[in-house]
């Protein structure tokens, strides 16, 4: 398994993932790039470290917590999260938590600015920076909309990602994510931390300042204290005041600075604010071509993602996806579907007309059910997923007669029988009909069957399947 033995070049996770290489590893987990087989394109997996063997529960809970954070953003400026998964077959240890998400492809912001510190390329260099503020600025601001403190915003966790006119700056590494307002020990990285973070009492403006640094960093090379021993490193994070950045227009440089003022009071009042100052300034910046185009930004109603902590592996079954990213509203049917997946055992029938997305609906109550279930210290449940053929051929039914009645009621006797959830997407399927009644028929058993139906009126009551109608509001609130 990762961590205990060598993991070669190739061998496949969950026969999903295929690790191609090494992206970083550290304390707070190993990054690999791997192929998507699935999806034909590559992506990350991240594991916790010391999460390699089965037991090490703490570093499981922060695995799945950083995903969870992960999931209630969406901003061009951060990371956008895949999956939260269990696995169960290949070099990690059977049960052990990950996820995926999108790879990023890009050099570290210092490393990009590098170049360009010379009087002649000054312009460059303000460029890059007022850009790269911004962009981070409006990351931060959805950091914090959805009550989120990142905790580490430092070189090592900016990248600057493409090139010319469509390069952009984007935050990594939520793993440190607390809720706001997070008191206790220090976290980050030291050089870049506020006076009241180093005290354990971080809070939004704490984030700017550490942004406010790593901009100094990109500019200098250096953190805004040089590099010191840790208790000179604290006294002058206290009560030294960091050089004014001269390479920089004024305007720039003013407002970098007061990101780094001592007292929060006297920082920019939110992210946001530090966003509409750098828009103000933009004006006034030389050979500043475009203004960035501002993200929208508001808070998402996901629940507590500190509640969220890994439990054991799933049971056997297709594979151990616990979670996507999240949708919002469509709340009247969310709650129908929690009922139906709490219940142990039942039958769902999600319908709507074109337009309404049955499918993300449906992938939310059981993203919210799973993590429920790792939160309760049960075993996610195990999913299939797909048409009825699809997931006769998954169950090893005998295909014989397919579009018969017998053959639909075999498939649904199966999948009420068996552990876990099953997504039956329907579509217009002619044998929907007779899947319902097949369901309905079958009283018992622990598996739940989810089956999607797109119709633009109510489908014929088929008690005891529970009917959960999505309309095009419920498209609309869930739309990102």
């Amino acid at each position: 398994m990762i961590g205990n033995r060598g993991v070669a070049r190739g061998e496949i996770v969950d026969g999903r993932y295929e690790l191609r290489e090494k992206r970083g590893s550290g304390a707070q987990g190993t990054v690999w790039a791997v192929d998507d087989l699935e999806r034909g394109e590559r992506c990350v997996l991240k594991v916790m470290a010391g999460s390699m063997t089965r037991g090490d529960g703490a570093s499981e809970r922060a695995l799945v917590t950083e995903f969870a954070h992960l999931a209630q953003l969406s901003h061009p400026s951060l990371v956008r999260v895949r999956e939260l998964a269990s696995a169960r077959t290949g070099p990690l240890a059977p049960g052990t938590i990950y996820f995926t998400a999108d790879l990023i492809d890009g050099v570290p912001l210092a490393d990009a600015a590098a170049p360009l510190r010379s009087p002649k390329s000054a312009a460059a260099l303000a460029r890059m920076i007022w850009s790269a503020a911004s962009d981070l600025a409006g990351a931060l601001a959805a950091v914090h909309a959805a009550g989120l403190l990142h905790h580490d915003v430092a070189p090592q966790n900016v990248l600057w990602v493409g090139t010319g006119e469509q390069a952009r700056a984007v935050l990594l590494d939520l793993g440190l994510s607390t809720a706001r307002r997070a008191l206790g020990a220090a976290r980050g990285t030291p050089a870049y931390l506020a006076p009241e973070a180093l005290a354990g009492s971080a809070e939004p403006r704490s984030d700017l300042y550490a942004l406010g640094a790593t901009l100094w960093h990109a500019v200098r090379g250096a953190p805004p204290f040089g590099e010191r021993d840790t208790a000179s490193l604290v006294r002058a994070i206290l009560r030294e005041r960091a050089a004014i950045l001269d390479e920089l227009p004024a305007p720039l440089a003013e407002v970098i600075a007061r990101t780094l003022a001592k007292s929060p009071d006297d920082r920019p009042s939110s992210a946001a604010a530090f966003a509409d100052e750098l828009e103000s300034i933009s004006a006034s910046l030389d050979h500043l071509r475009r203004r960035r185009a501002r993200a929208s930004i508001s808070p998402l109603a996901s629940g507590s993602p500190d509640a969220f902590r890994a439990g054991p592996a799933p049971a056997r079954g297709s594979p151990g996806v616990l979670a996507a990213p999240p949708v919002v509203g469509a709340d009247d049917a969310l709650a129908a579907l929690a009922r139906v997946l709490g219940a142990r055992g039942g039958a769902a029938r999600v319908w709507g007309p074109a337009g309404a997305d049955l499918a993300e609906v449906t992938a939310e109550a059981i993203r919210r059910h799973q993590i429920e279930a790792i939160a309760g210290g049960r075993a996610p449940a195990p999913i299939a997923r797909g048409s009825i053929d699809e997931v006769a051929a998954s169950a090893a039914i005998d295909p014989g007669g397919h579009d018969g009645a017998a053959f639909v009621r075999r498939v649904a006797r199966v999948m009420r029988a068996r552990e876990g959830i099953t997504i039956v997407e329907l579509g217009g399927d002619a044998r929907g009909e007779a899947f319902a009644r097949a369901l309905a028929a079958m009283t018992s058993g622990p598996g739940v069957v989810i089956a999607s139906v797109a119709a633009e009126s109510a489908p014929s009551p088929c008690p005891p399947v529970v009917d959960v109608a999505i309309g095009p509001a419920d498209a609309a609130a869930i739309a990102r």
